[in-house]
């Protein structure tokens, strides 16, 4: 590159510069009341412009999370104006009522990078770190039980034409054995998912897109802990689950 054009590329950054020039500086806080207590919740099966609010019919109506081994789940109403199968809701029910709800579920995954969420108020920029971020999706545990339920039936019908001829006749035991799979590999899924079924359930507070103002408060750095840069602090608070769709 000739030294003629190493003075045009100079030029040019400097005229780039001159139309995108530093407007504002903001300082920066770290507020510390919701530090590790905002997931966020993305639903990638659902358009973004058809939330989980009451505009739409689908307020959540509870969710609930497991710490440990971050599964979450989230209960909403299933909207019955159109699109909707009476029979299906009745066969897929565990009840005499047809079902009306239904569960989206998602594993909790701790962010790879640093996300947070920004707050600018007064000339200032509060952010807050998240905990984490889960995808929630229409969970199909309704169908599991459902088979559950007609297996059990099944195994309750068979168990009940083995008594009977049980009673015409003697029965001759007959021994199976099954080779052992000594090279079958060691690794499993059985004790994450043992862990999953025995940690209990924590409930989740959920509160309406317009109530985000009264939690958007928590987000800015308290006047006493700026002089020190808003200094981390533990404050134990409920999470705080907002349904919105990204």
């Amino acid at each position: 590159m000739s030294e003629q054009d190493l003075h045009m590329n100079e030029r040019s950054d400097s005229g780039e510069s001159q139309y995108d020039p530093v407007v504002r500086t903001l300082p920066v806080y770290y507020s510390p009341a919701l530090r590790n207590h905002l997931l966020l919740n993305q639903y990638p099966l659902r358009p973004k412009n058809r939330e989980y609010s009451s505009r739409t019919g689908e307020t959540p109506m509870n969710a609930r999370i497991k710490p440990k081994t971050g599964w979450m789940e989230m209960e909403v109403p299933i909207p019955t104006a159109k699109y909707f199968d009476e029979d299906k809701a009745k066969k897929y029910s565990a009840e005499d009522q047809p079902l009306r709800t239904q569960v989206l579920a998602g594993r909790l995954q701790q962010p790879q990078t640093n996300l947070m969420v920004g707050l600018i108020r007064n000339g200032q920029l509060h952010i807050v770190p998240l905990r984490g971020l889960t995808q929630l999706r229409p969970s199909m545990r309704h169908v599991d039980e459902h088979m559950q339920r007609v297996k059990t039936s099944s195994t309750s019908s068979t168990t009940s034409q083995s008594n009977a001829s049980a009673s015409r006749g003697p029965v001759r035991a007959i021994q199976v054995t099954a080779k052992q799979n000594t090279e079958a590999p060691k690794l499993s899924t059985t004790h994450i998912i043992r862990a999953t079924e025995e940690e209990e359930w924590q409930s989740i507070d959920i509160r309406e897109n317009e109530e985000a103002n009264t939690v958007a408060k928590q987000l800015e750095c308290p006047l006493e802990h700026q002089p020190n840069e808003c200094t981390p602090a533990d404050v134990e608070i409920p999470i705080i689950c907002y349904p919105l769709s990204m």
